[in-house]
Formats: C-alpha cells, structure tokens, sequence
C-alpha cells in the first residue's frame, strides 16, 4: 500500500474479511459522492544548462602546440567544450575583433603590440605569452650547408646570395621560399631576419608551413622557414649563428630566431577561456609544450 503525501513504502497489512468488505464500501461511497477529480501537481522541470562551449582560432605556424596540448587538455573532466578553427593569422584576428572567436594563438600580436602588455581596456584586448617558439631555416636533405649567420640568411632572401656554393654548398641556384600575405611567420621572419630589407620579388610564395616544407623537400636548391616544432624527413634544419633550434636553446634565448607564442581574448578571460589560459601556464601544460617548444614557466 502507498501513501502519496510522504511517498514512504509500508508493509503490508492483514485485516479480517468483513473489515475488509467495510472498507470497500466506504471507498465507494466516498468516490461516489465526489464531483471533481482530484488534481495531481506536475513538478516543473528546470531546463538543462547548456555546456560551455569555447572557440578558439589559431594559426597554421602554431598547429604543432595545438595538436600537442589541447587534446590533453579537453581529456580532463572538467574541460569545457572547445572548438578550434585554423586560419592564416589575419583571418584569425579578424575573427577575435568582431567577436566570432573567443580567443586566439598566434606568434606574436598581429596589432603591433607587445604579447602579455596587458593593456585592457585601453585597446580592448588581453594577451599572455604561453611558450617560445623558434623560426627554423630549412634545407634539402642533400644540401651539404650546415649552418647560416645571421647576414648570410638575409642576403639569401633577399637575392643577394644567388648559388649555393659561396657558402660552401653545391654550384645550384638558390630558391628562396617565402610566406604569404599575413603570415605571423612571415612577419616574424621579416622583424628578426629582413628588418629593413625586402624578401626578393623572385621568392616562391607559399600558403603555410607544410606547403613550404613540402616545396623545400621537392627542390634540391631551396630554403625556406617554419616554425622549430615542425619536423618532416625529407627537410634538414641548419644552425643559425651556430645554434640549432631546439626547446631548450629557444627557451633559453640563445637560438637567435625566437618569439613568442601568444594566447590573446578580449578583456581578461573568464570562466572557461580562464580554465584554458591557467591549463596553458601551469606546470602540467608547461611540461606538454615543452616538449617541443620553449617553456615561459
């Protein structure tokens, strides 16, 4: 027998028959006599909360940390929802600007200023240096050139330098392997290597990193650059200034062509952006990018 006021469950009760018959007969009567069904409440039900679900572009330089850390990232219980789109960084900050993305990775801040200034409400953003990357220059297998000065790489680009062999390399034409129209590799190749100077009108353009490893290890007598996480067997890294990119040498600033990878919202993050960012620079996610990348902590 149930009891809806309280739902508790009883057990059961043993009557004599003619207690019985009585009870069933005042039962009777009594549904008899009344007019109206009883009304049975229907308990409101909050809708469910929707998950939290965060976008995040980042550029073709920075693919390597993304494939790295976020999918570690996202295995953890409490990891909010992420969707991460790929895009040429000019795409991608546009993306930021007019609100579409919650957040961005890129090498460096397209806008000109500083990664990690922090400046807020003055320019409307809030950007933090998650790990160090390096630019590598990048060789053909069978190029016999094993390392660059800084003034040898410039004078390659721009089309100074036109036969491998003054540099101790076989006679062949050089072929200079460049970036596309709003790279952030492109741009941080041109503040660290260029400066001033242009990149040579007869440079072979080409629209990311695996397209330009690809081409560098189709062609016999080209160079080009890609970010130091990037690997491929049939491409060979040759040192700059005496040093080989390396986590260790990028993070500690002594392989000459290293920036920051930069984490940018607008305004602070909060709530999961904020689980992102704090995953990032904690020692578990440190620990991941720096595996292959520098480490900021």
């Amino acid at each position: 027998m149930h009891w809806f006021g309280d739902r508790r469950r009883l057990g059961r009760i043993v009557r004599p028959a003619g207690a019985v018959v009585l009870v069933c007969l005042v039962g009777w009567l009594v549904l008899a006599g009344c007019s109206q069904p009883i009304a049975t409440p229907i308990p409101t039900v909050a809708p469910p909360t929707p998950a939290e679900v965060i976008i995040i572009g980042y550029s073709d330089s920075v693919q390597p940390l993304m494939d790295l850390a976020f999918p570690v990232f996202s295995a953890q219980a409490a990891a909010p929802e992420l969707v991460v789109e790929l895009g040429n960084a000019v795409t991608v900050w546009d993306g930021l600007v007019s609100g579409r993305l919650d957040g961005v990775v890129l090498l460096d801040r397209p806008d000109g200023q500083r990664c990690g200034s922090n400046t807020g409400a003055e320019d409307g953003y809030w950007s933090t240096v998650v790990a160090l990357d390096g630019l590598a220059m990048v060789v053909h297998s069978d190029n016999r050139v094993n390392g660059l000065a800084l003034t040898e790489t410039r004078s390659l680009f721009r089309g100074q330098t036109t036969s491998w062999r003054s540099l101790g390399g076989t006679d062949m034409v050089v072929e200079v392997v460049t970036r596309e129209t709003g790279s952030d590799a492109g741009r941080l190749f041109d503040q660290l290597v260029m400066r001033e100077h242009r990149t040579t009108l007869t440079a072979v353009v080409v629209p990311g990193s695996e397209a330009a490893i690809e081409y560098v290890r189709l062609h016999p007598a080209a160079i080009g650059y890609v970010g130091a996480a990037f690997t491929d067997a049939g491409v060979r890294t040759v040192a700059v200034e005496g040093v080989l990119p390396s986590p260790a040498t990028i993070g500690d600033g002594t392989y000459p062509l290293t920036g920051p990878v930069c984490f940018v919202s607008r305004m602070e993050p909060e709530g999961g952006l904020r689980q992102v960012v704090s995953w990032l620079l904690n020692r578990e996610g440190q620990s991941v990018i720096g595996q292959r990348y520098g480490r900021v902590r």
